[in-house]
């Protein structure tokens, strides 16, 4: 093939998969043929076009995968030995790309996708271009939507791509970077491997504890590759930049910046003209996991312990004890909603809020709602020493058996609507800056 004509073949790398669409359509029409005469091979291949075989469903995710890198391929020859993208001027417009499992109109209540709402939602508010794509957190399938005809100049024309979804991520701005987009920046949700490590340590069986593994070291290599391929590492937590990004990755100290977390709309605005009848909500509410099994959900043996003196002082303040968390459930409570289609409701009538768990790094959005809805918050020790500047918001206890001698802090309705003003400012100007 003359070099002439491979660059016209890598310009439309859609002939790969033509020739190879016109082989598999005559192997196809051979096959049907061979099982038109073999009933039982007719059944099974029938059963696998069912999708009702966990075999099938496992061949496809494989089969969506090596579309991906196949896509992934293309669209790298196609910058390595072409022009034809380089020509193209770019856009002025933030390109988000979330998670497939965000819903982009309906209520978020897991932590993750409330961050997310809140980034898209601040973003609209502040009337920045921007194009949204929602992808696998799979990074094979999340190539595959990243760079499929419809999205591919998206993509490559867009000022800025910030990809926001929790967990093992990273490797997306890694391929990302090697197509040569060097503007791409990464929403860290979670110190992976130290949230993670927490996860291995209150792991009860060797199946969860290989799981555990294997969730930290994806996360680990996930966070190295962004600590070297993103512009810009947008972390959730001050001390997350202190004791995991800088400690770990340090040469990535210059791209870190302090993005606060802030609670979304649908969950904000339940205080809404409720300033009279702040001091009327009548629960103290242990918060568990929207999702079951989630460390949040795993309460600390200490407080287990104390369940009873909890309950006592609860009462003392003229509220009730109850729960709330799919799979959630404690003896001791007045009333345990578990998983439930009221969640904004509970929240509104909550005036108390109380963390059960020591463990985990996924507790700051559930901090974030509290201190939104103007609501006190008890939290163990060490997870206290994890909140930075949300700690003026919320009350510490060391030991739940000293619950009986716990004073609240005593917050004003002006400090908690200035604490909040004050972060909306701080991520605005955060996202002025990456919009220029």
């Amino acid at each position: 093939m003359s070099n002439r004509n491979f660059r016209k073949f890598i310009e439309n790398p859609t002939l790969i998969f033509r020739l190879g669409y016109v082989k598999f359509f005559f192997l196809k029409k051979r096959l049907r043929t061979r099982l038109a005469s073999r009933p039982v091979l007719r059944r099974i291949y029938v059963r696998i076009r069912s999708n009702s075989s966990p075999v099938t469903k496992k061949v496809k995710v494989k089969i969506q995968s090596l579309r991906g890198y196949l896509f992934f391929i293309r669209a790298f020859l196609g910058r390595r030995f072409t022009n034809s993208f380089k020509s193209q001027s770019k856009s002025s417009s933030l390109l988000l790309v979330f998670p497939d499992d965000y819903n982009l109109v309906s209520a978020n209540f897991n932590g993750g996708t409330k961050d997310i709402q809140s980034l898209h939602e601040q973003i609209d508010i502040m009337k920045l271009r921007y194009e949204c794509i929602r992808v696998s957190r799979l990074t094979s399938h999340a190539l595959y939507v990243l760079l499929n005809k419809a999205n591919r100049q998206r993509v490559f024309s867009a000022s800025k791509i910030i990809i926001s979804i929790p967990g093992s991520s990273g490797g997306i701005v890694l391929f990302l970077r090697f197509l040569g987009l060097p503007n791409v920046i990464f929403r860290s949700h979670n110190a992976e491997l130290l949230h993670r490590l927490d996860w291995l340590r209150s792991c009860k069986s060797i199946k969860t504890s290989i799981r555990a593994v294997t969730k930290m070291i994806l996360g680990f290599t996930s966070d190295l590759s962004v600590s070297i391929f993103a512009e810009r590492i947008l972390s959730v937590s001050q001390t997350e930049m202190e004791k995991y990004w800088k400690r770990f990755f340090p040469w990535s100290s210059h791209k870190l910046v302090y993005f606060p977390g802030m609670t979304p709309s649908h969950i904000a605005l339940i205080n809404a003209g409720l300033e009279i009848t702040l001091n009327r909500r009548s629960f103290a509410t242990i918060v568990g996991g929207f999702h079951r099994g989630t460390i949040i959900s795993q309460p600390d043996k200490q407080f287990l312990e104390s369940g009873s003196l909890l309950k006592e002082y609860v009462h003392s303040l003229g509220l009730s004890l109850v729960s709330v968390g799919d799979g959630v459930e404690y003896n001791f409570c007045d009333t345990n909603f578990g998983s439930t289609n009221n969640y904004e409701e509970i929240l509104k009538n909550t005036s108390l809020v109380i963390v059960p768990s020591s463990t985990g790094w996924g507790f700051k959005t559930k901090i974030a709602d509290a201190v939104t809805l103007h609501q006190s918050v008890i939290i163990q020790g060490r997870q206290y020493d994890r909140l930075g500047d949300w700690q003026q918001m919320v009350s510490p206890i060391n030991d739940w058996r000293e619950i009986p001698n716990l004073v609240l802090k005593k917050i004003s309705f002006q400090e908690y609507e200035e604490f909040i003003e004050n972060l909306r400012v701080q991520r605005e100007e955060c996202l002025m800056n990456l919009a220029k």
